[in-house]
């Protein structure tokens, strides 16, 4: 057997065992080694392979995350041929808890289907036939509501319709309720949106809003990664004298203003707006050091983006809110209610969608009025010693709610992932 050589990084995330572990790697890096390597070095210790709930999030990687698994065990045996326990192991592997979250969650609901109300034997469909139904059921109801001709939905076809069709509205709501069936309870968040929009005035800041806690929070993330590196840059070019009186006033005065709109962003939106404006001033002419050269450029290049996030004065900002509220509530209404007939179609065919299985996984593990795990939760988490999770950066809210309730406290879960993307 060809000896595997880990790196000292590499080790350590095979062998911890402090609880939960998130390890930070680029692509290419021997993401999914270590997770082969991790999982050996605990069927080593005792464990069964079975005892592993190891999610990826393609079919293809769960089928090439299975092979390596065999190959380890394999190669372990032709060094060990007597060896009866992974000899075991091997014919575990086949029945071994390795897949996406969308293959474990299938599995939980049909075993659960009857208490769920659901047909076992249902069917997953794929996203073309998804998208067919859609635009289907979607279509049907437009004409439905115009015969209706409420007043709501006729200003809300006006202002969003465009054209002599109605396919600007159709993708519309469709982004919309693709982005509403990211939130873990849609209806409840749908709810919430509408009510701080009626509760509004035109004296609320709008860096208090949900809307502009949002882009004030990127607004932030980037802000302050741009900080940092000036900072860094600082220090750096310090060192280098004919490079510091080339460049280091225009750094330093980056990185002032960079300060200066973090600052601001905890006064208001329009003092933020104020500061959004990031100077660079320009530098001498100085040949050579292009890593440094580089890395403001992608600064002043990111910062561009800035002023174009607080285009507007708080007092518009709100105004415009104020004033869409009637359009944007037709909107979500006509959302929920094109989300109720999509799903009425796919449960008269037996069908279930990617977004399905999430949600369905998701009331079926977790009290969603207390964010507490279900006696499901409990019983189906005492199966795995440990979660291993490929593609971290992947995970949305759903997801992440779905782990931790069929973890032990999250004390047992093991994630890789590039958390750059």
């Amino acid at each position: 057997m060809a000896e595997i050589k880990l790196t000292k990084q590499q080790s350590i995330a095979v062998e911890n065992t402090g609880g939960q572990l998130l390890v930070s790697a680029a692509a290419g890096s021997g993401k999914t080694r270590v997770i082969v390597e991790r999982l050996m070095h605990k069927i080593d210790e005792g464990f069964h392979i079975d005892n592993f709930l190891l999610i990826t999030y393609t079919n293809a990687a769960a089928a090439e995350l299975r092979t390596k698994i065999l190959d380890a065990l394999y190669e372990r045996i032709a060094a060990d041929p007597g060896n009866r326990r992974l000899r075991r192991e091997i014919d575990l592997c086949g029945r071994a808890h390795i897949g996406t979250i969308h293959s474990f969650c299938a599995g939980i609901i049909r075993e659960n289907a009857g208490v769920l109300g659901i047909v076992p034997d249902f069917r997953i469909c794929d996203e073309s036939e998804s998208r067919i139904l859609k635009d289907e059921t979607l279509r049907e109801l437009l004409d439905e509501m115009y015969d209706v001709s409420d007043p709501g939905f006729i200003e809300l076809a006006d202002t969003m319709g465009a054209g002599r069709n109605d396919n600007a509205l159709v993708n519309i709501v469709l982004d919309t309720h693709g982005k509403i069936l990211s939130h873990p309870d849609p209806e409840k968040w749908v709810i919430e949106q509408i009510d701080m929009l009626k509760s509004l005035d035109i004296s609320t800041d709008a860096a208090k809003t949900v809307w502009g806690k949002q882009i004030c929070s990127r607004a932030r993330s980037l802000a302050e990664y741009w900080r940092d590196q000036m900072e860094r840059l600082i220090s750096e070019v310090k060192e280098l004298p004919d490079l510091d009186k080339a460049y280091g006033q225009s750094i330093n005065t980056t990185y002032t203003c960079l300060q200066k709109f973090c600052t601001a962003l905890d006064e208001s939106w329009n003092m933020a707006r104020a500061c959004s404006k990031i100077e660079f001033p320009r530098a001498k002419s100085i040949s050579g050091y292009d890593d440094i050269k580089a890395i403001r450029n992608k600064c002043k290049k990111a910062m561009e983006r800035l002023p174009d996030m607080f285009h507007d004065e708080s007092e518009k900002v709100v105004k415009d809110l104020v004033e869409t509220t009637p359009i944007v509530k037709a909107l979500f209404d006509l959302v929920l209610r094109f989300d109720r007939e999509y799903s009425d179609r796919k449960r008269r065919r037996g069908l279930l969608d990617f977004s399905d299985q999430e949600h369905i996984a998701l009331k079926l593990l977790v009290d969603l009025n207390t964010g507490m795990p279900t006696e499901a939760a409990k019983q189906i988490s005492s199966r795995f010693a440990e979660i291993m999770i490929d593609e971290y950066q992947d995970v949305n809210e759903i997801q992440e709610i779905i782990f931790s309730s069929v973890s032990q406290n999250r004390e047992n879960i093991f994630m890789v992932g590039d958390v750059k993307q």
